[in-house]
């Protein structure tokens, strides 16, 4: 059985983040901190899925990847910070899941952005708007055509979260 910290806390961090991503297009510091440092404590009091080498050697192996990412201008730093955190929290196989689950909300994510937006004359108009996604996204800066790819990595963590909830032991 895993902790009730891992089974309440991991979602309550991702679902917090999605949100912020996609009011704001930003994931605190805060927040992506204060889940690894809860994510290394669980690993060295044995309440984590994997041990604390593990967790630590997936949680840096994401980060230099998503700063690479960051770098290539493919994700934000909000985001790489968010999966390394995850990562800590998931240990490398979770991780591993995490990728390509990540990958594929990433996908429908982004096609429903070039579906909402689409560029006329040099700006972006709003071609249709759900009734839910105008309530979350308030915030309409600079940045309000960019996707937040939080959610994405949100939904990926929630999907390991989720399918791995039942496994006597946690991840081996």
């Amino acid at each position: 059985m895993l902790h009730p910290v891992f089974t309440v806390g991991l979602p309550l961090f991702l679902c917090a983040a999605a949100v912020s991503d996609l009011r704001h297009r930003s994931i605190p510091n805060l927040l992506t901190g204060g889940m690894a440092v809860i994510g290394v404590v669980l690993c060295l009091t044995g309440s984590g899925v994997v041990g604390v080498g593990p967790a630590l050697l997936a949680g840096v192996v994401a980060l230099v990847i998503g700063v690479l990412l960051q770098v290539a201008r493919l994700i934000g730093g909000g985001d790489a910070k968010l999966f390394a955190a995850l990562a800590i929290w998931i240990g490398p196989r979770g991780s591993v899941d995490a990728v390509l689950a990540t990958a594929i909300a990433g996908g429908v994510l982004a096609l429903f952005f070039l579906r909402r937006f689409s560029p006329v004359g040099g700006t972006v108009e709003t071609q249709s708007a759900l009734p839910l996604m105008s309530r979350l996204q308030l915030d309409e800066g600079r940045d309000f055509e960019r996707v937040p790819y939080g959610v994405a990595v949100a939904a990926g963590g929630l999907w390991v979260w989720f399918s791995h909830l039942e496994i006597p032991g946690g991840w081996s």
